[in-house]
């Protein structure tokens, strides 16, 4: 690998002094494709960027470091600087591990992962990580895996998992927001594990009150909605991400409405989650949701008085079908709950709006023979075939004929269904692994045969024995496959609703 002539101590004084001795006209490459094929081109890694609209850490990594002259001298000459939208592709999130924004992965021009990172690092710092590369190295093992679809296979993986969660529970904070055993901490809230916990042993009580201890830390009382995370171990102080996401909204409003009855202030936070997703997200000319109203810290340091004179801050004008099937199927299982019998928050508004949402998904993000498109923006629909995606999709379709069947409904969705028992079905021929969040939903929506028959067959053992809990799963990537797992052993389980 090609490597700076210039001693790491000289360089970092250059960095550090800030000198810049000639003009540099610096340019990303657009698109991960594109981006490996220069790579591959001049024999040098490549430095892969994952950013969001809507993420302010990502906004504040490229001010303070990623457009310095100086670190922009360094990329170009010694890698192919390379940017993709976290969004449009969370297959190659997911592929390289990513854990929150901002992602970069380094990799060589064959595409051997050689380093990833998360988080804001300082000029000096990221050029003395991307001056130590490792060499490719063996995966780290995972904690648990399905290894029998059966009882003794379901207990193994069920007491990993929940001593998994034992290792990331903060009694101080009464919530799962510890640290993995990397050191790295758990930021964003886990409402669909909390959900799975509510009847556990020696966990009810502390699902109630990290119901109520989210509810307080995460909602924004002034515009309604849930903030993406809260960060209570950083060195400087504790730290709200500003950022409200669509699918994190819809799951702890549902989380939320499950304990509306034992406090009004719950109930009040999971009504303003709904309203949010309402009159904030849900795009009223075409339908579905925008993926996320954007942060903005300035903003929510304004008083109550003063952000009501302002403008509020903008909505990522983008739709995800994974995060659109999310919201239906947390929608739908809210109706059935919904102690409120009345108002825009009430369980037949509730209903509407899961069946709106998957109408939504079924006319813009499904075409005539099945295929599912992840992602929408400008009236164009693009990624097809992502498998969560279609697998969400199933299971929010599953989730509403569960409250409200409908044979036209599911006449439509059944090209989709069709897919993606041939996609699994191939998949499990070649035994091509599959990232841990996405063999959690797949392995989920692959025991759906009642309400998709075409999906009922071996491969769905195949998608269980994906399953498997590393050391940095966050809950909520893992929790469906445990659910799935209890399905098919117990021939029931908690499910993703309660």
């Amino acid at each position: 690998m090609r490597r700076s002539v210039l001693s790491g101590f000289v360089l970092l004084v250059w960095l550090l002094a800030g000198t810049t001795p000639t003009a540099h006209a610096f340019q990303w490459v657009d698109g991960f494709e594109p981006g490996m094929e220069v790579a591959r081109e001049r024999g040098v890694p490549a430095f892969v960027y994952f950013d969001a609209y809507w993420c302010s850490w990502c906004h504040q990594y490229e001010r303070e470091t990623l457009s310095r002259p100086e670190v922009q001298r360094f990329l170009d000459r010694e890698f192919v600087p390379v940017k993709v939208d976290y969004d449009s592709r969370p297959d190659l999130v997911q592929r390289f591990g990513g854990r929150g924004l901002p992602f970069t992965v380094v990799l060589s021009p064959q595409g051997e992962l050689l380093t990833r990172f998360v988080g804001v690092l300082q000029p000096e710092d990221l050029v003395e990580v991307l001056q130590r590369l490792p060499r490719p190295g063996e995966a780290q093992p995972p904690l648990a895996r399905v290894e029998r679809v059966d009882a003794e296979g379901l207990e193994a993986v069920r007491e990993a998992w929940l001593d998994h969660l034992e290792s990331l529970y903060d009694p101080f904070l009464q919530t799962l927001a510890g640290r993995f055993e990397t050191g790295v901490t758990l930021k964003r809230p886990s409402p669909r594990a909390w959900i799975w916990l509510r009847d556990v042993e020696g966990w009810d009580e502390r699902e109630r009150e990290a119901a109520h201890t989210e509810a307080e830390r995460l909602l924004d009382p002034v515009d309604g909605g849930f903030f993406n995370y809260f960060d209570p171990h950083r060195a400087e102080g504790a730290y709200r991400e500003t950022s409200k996401l669509l699918e994190a909204n819809a799951w702890i409003s549902l989380w939320l409405t499950l304990h509306a009855r034992e406090s009004e202030a719950v109930a009040d936070a999971a009504r303003a989650g709904y309203l949010f997703l309402r009159a904030r997200l849900w795009d009223e000319d075409a339908g579905g949701f925008w993926q996320a109203q954007t942060a903005d810290h300035e903003y929510y340091a304004l008083s109550p008085a003063e952000r009501l004179r302002a403008d509020p801050p903008p909505v990522e004008r983008a739709k995800r079908t994974d995060a659109n099937a999310q919201a239906a199927y947390a929608l739908a299982c809210a109706a059935q709950v919904v102690p409120w019998q009345s108002g825009p928050a009430a369980g037949a508004q509730l209903l509407e709006m899961a069946e709106q949402t998957l109408e939504f998904l079924l006319s813009e993000m499904v075409d005539d023979e099945g295929r599912v498109y992840h992602y929408w923006r400008d009236g164009e629909r693009v990624t097809p075939e992502l498998p969560e995606a279609k697998f969400w999709l199933l299971a929010a379709g599953a989730a509403l004929e569960a409250v409200a069947p409908n044979e036209a409904r599911q006449a439509r969705l059944a090209p989709v269904a069709e897919r993606a028992a041939a996609w699994l079905g191939a998949r499990a021929q070649a035994d091509e692994p599959l990232a841990p969040e996405v063999a959690a939903i797949v392995a989920w929506g692959a025991g759906l045969h009642e309400v998709y028959p075409v999906l009922d067959g071996a491969d769905q053992e195949w998608a269980l024995r994906q399953v498997r809990i590393e050391v940095e799963s966050e809950p909520d990537e893992v929790v469906a496959g445990i659910a799935a797992l209890e399905r098919a052993v117990d021939g029931a389980g908690r499910g993703l609703c309660w």
